[in-house]
């Protein structure tokens, strides 16, 4: 069964769970400034007043872990509140919680995975496929398998560094 609900208009919209409430962000970069939507029932909807963000930023994906919210706009930035965001790096391409908990992000000068320790990014891979980073999850086996846009890679890497990666 599905359910509508309508949030403002606008694009880019992506969202997040924070343990407690969905987190609904959006902003197009051109004429809807970013926006923020909040629930934990799907039947109230508040709009959260957000700063550290540029008037028009688009807000590209955004991700949720150990206490800290991460977003990609014009560049990466972060927030223990969801509200007050602050750069932690000036570039990003695509941010992701995976399923184990860590959230990474691709970056594409050099195209390379990092995995978010709080304010913290650690390199975990320079990967050798084209395009940048689009999608990222975390495998029973705890290697991280990435997506890329502009090819058909996809990649796989292991976080540990010990190469014991077992094949797809």
């Amino acid at each position: 069964t599905w359910s509508e609900y309508s949030l403002p208009v606008g694009s880019g919209r992506t969202l997040l769970y924070d343990g407690s409430a969905w987190w609904f962000f959006g902003g197009n970069g051109v004429t809807v400034a970013p926006w923020a939507y909040k629930t934990a029932d799907f039947v109230t909807f508040s709009v959260q007043t957000l700063t550290g963000l540029g008037a028009l930023e688009a807000i590209s994906s955004c991700a949720y872990s150990d206490g800290y919210y991460y977003l990609v706009g014009s560049s990466l930035k972060a927030s223990t509140d969801g509200l007050a965001w602050s750069e932690i790096s000036a570039s990003g391409i695509q941010v992701k919680e995976a399923s184990d908990g860590n959230a990474y992000v691709g970056k594409s000068t050099p195209d390379t995975l990092y995995r978010l320790d709080g304010l913290t990014l650690t390199e975990i891979n320079a990967t050798a496929f084209t395009g940048s980073h689009r999608g990222t999850d975390a495998l029973p086996d705890s290697s991280v398998l990435i997506s890329a846009t502009n090819s058909a890679s996809v990649a796989r890497v292991d976080p540990a560094g010990d190469d014991t990666i077992p094949s797809l």
